[in-house]
């Protein structure tokens, strides 16, 4: 099978070759060769729940001295962590406490966070990590946005995501969920037009070493 090599992180140059004896980690990806250039200077990487994007962002970040941001953080109020974002975000005007109430998004508080990010790029390289990347219905402009940018797409079946996720946070969703945000995802890979080969991401950044 294809899979993507990287050949050094300066100038982010990608090559193809054959390899199989690589992590079972999947990705599509498109543009990665702009990651870090004037004005491209966060790598997003998404995926369904439980695909492994965050473990994937983490290590990326790393390997590429990058700072890592999880959009769930600030759109679903998963954490009480101080980050340099989220100060950023509350100097910036952003209220995190009514961004997600009730359950639900309040879009009038949600929607400032994306332009933000974008600014907040200007002086800091980024991996940006989310599901909320897939979701159209988040930011009027994202998609738009992404189809210019670097970016990664995860590629695990809703079965194994739907085992991970259940077993790391106990989660009551139906498989149902999971097979619906696979759906999501696939139309995602297709508007952004990522790579129609998938990559092995040990061979693509070798970030285990």
């Amino acid at each position: 099978m294809d899979s993507i090599m990287h050949y050094g992180i300066k100038g982010m140059k990608w090559g193809v070759r054959k390899d199989r004896n690589s992590s079972d980690v999947k990705v599509k990806s498109a543009r990665l060769n702009i990651f870090g250039s004037p004005g491209h200077n966060i790598l997003y990487v998404t995926g369904i729940s439980g695909s492994g994007k965050s473990t994937l962002a983490l290590n990326l970040a790393k390997k590429l001295n990058a700072e890592p941001i999880h959009l769930d953080w600030y759109y679903d109020g998963r954490s009480n962590q101080e980050t340099p974002f989220k100060k950023f975000l509350k100097d910036n005007g952003v209220n995190l406490n009514k961004v997600y109430k009730n359950n639900k998004l309040n879009y009038s508080e949600s929607d400032k966070i994306f332009p933000l990010l974008q600014e907040y790029s200007k002086r800091h390289r980024l991996i940006v990590e989310g599901v909320q990347l897939l979701d159209q219905t988040m930011n009027v402009s994202m998609r738009k946005v992404l189809m210019t940018e670097p970016v990664i797409s995860v590629q695990t079946s809703a079965r194994v995501a739907f085992n991970r996720a259940s077993e790391r946070d106990g989660s009551t969703s139906k498989f149902l969920n999971f097979q619906q945000a696979k759906k999501l995802q696939d139309v995602f890979d297709n508007e952004l037009m990522l790579g129609i080969g998938e990559a092995y991401t040990q061979t693509l950044l070798e970030y285990s070493n």
